[in-house]
């Protein structure tokens, strides 16, 4: 989805997700590095506790 919307256009985004979503950003954004990590924001609704993996996401979470 962030591809789609050429998410590389812009400065800063924020992420509003929650559950499944949750799960599926956490991954994804540990894989980018600190620098490409600085432009997001999430705010989490509701997550499964030992299944986000935010380990090395260094960004804030709302």
């Amino acid at each position: 989805m962030l591809n789609l919307a050429k998410a590389e256009d812009y400065s800063q985004i924020r992420l509003v997700i929650k559950s499944l979503g949750i799960i599926v950003a956490s991954y994804y954004l540990t894989m980018l590095s600190k620098k490409e990590q600085k432009k997001f924001e999430m705010s989490v609704l509701e997550f499964v506790i030992g299944e986000v993996k935010l380990d090395n996401f260094t960004q804030k979470l709302l």
